[in-house]
């Protein structure tokens, strides 16, 4: 499989948020220097969509305000796994607001699997293994390896047809409905305003897998993740 590209320039990431306004469902990731930095940031984005991947790097210096269009359109699906963090961080370091979500995790949670990292989940439906090599790498570090960026891309390539898997057995256990309350839910975490170490706003959310009572209504944000095909 050929290397993801790395985009550093405003108008290499124009390019990519046009393309991803043309599709219904992106696979969104990121990468940060929290083991590394006092001051945590996002040092690495991860798109695929349509058998397309591609990565940004955030500390180049490229105006990427034009991603905030596709990320925060109800009509396309953004599936992440694990998103609550990432979520909390594209609000805060770019603005970025995250509507239409499918959070793989959090569907794998409500599935009852007993094993819900992305690693464990591949494996059991893929067969793959992710090298966990670089998971508590320092990703402000430049330039980036060939190795470390191979490593974040294979994090968002298998997302769709995880989507996809995680989806179907949703709603044959009727938990779909479920599933889309605790998205919309993920959705408006943020982090707390700093007074002094910056602490979540809403623990929890998309992590315990509740909810009060069944909504029957369907909802606009998840237009992009019901079914749609790439």
């Amino acid at each position: 499989m050929s290397q993801a590209p790395l985009l550093t320039t405003t108008d290499a990431v124009a390019d990519l948020g046009h393309a991803l306004s043309q599709h219904k469902i992106i696979a969104v990731d990121l990468e940060g220097d929290s083991m590394h930095s006092y001051q945590e940031k996002v040092c690495l984005l991860q798109f695929s969509w349509g058998g397309e991947t591609a990565l940004v790097d955030p500390l180049a210096g490229a105006d990427i305000n034009v991603l905030k269009g596709p990320l925060a359109d109800p009509h396309i699906c953004k599936i992440f796994h694990a998103a609550d963090y990432d979520i909390r961080c594209l609000a805060r370091d770019f603005d970025i607001q995250i509507i239409g979500l499918f959070d793989t995790m959090t569907a794998a949670q409500l599935l009852g699997e007993p094993k819900v990292g992305l690693g464990d989940i591949l494996s059991k439906y893929f067969g793959l293994e992710l090298d966990k090599k670089y998971q508590r790498a320092d990703w402000s570090a430049r330039p980036l390896s060939a190795a470390m960026l191979h490593y974040a891309a294979e994090d968002t390539r298998h997302l769709k047809e995880l989507m996809d898997i995680l989806r179907e057995q949703l709603q044959d256990k009727d938990r779909l409905w479920w599933a889309e309350e605790e998205f919309r839910q993920l959705e408006q975490v943020r982090f707390s305003p700093p007074h002094g170490a910056s602490l979540p706003a809403c623990q929890g959310s998309g992590g315990s897998a509740t909810t009060s009572a069944r909504n029957p209504r369907a909802t606009s944000a998840m237009a992009g993740c019901s079914g749609v095909q790439t």
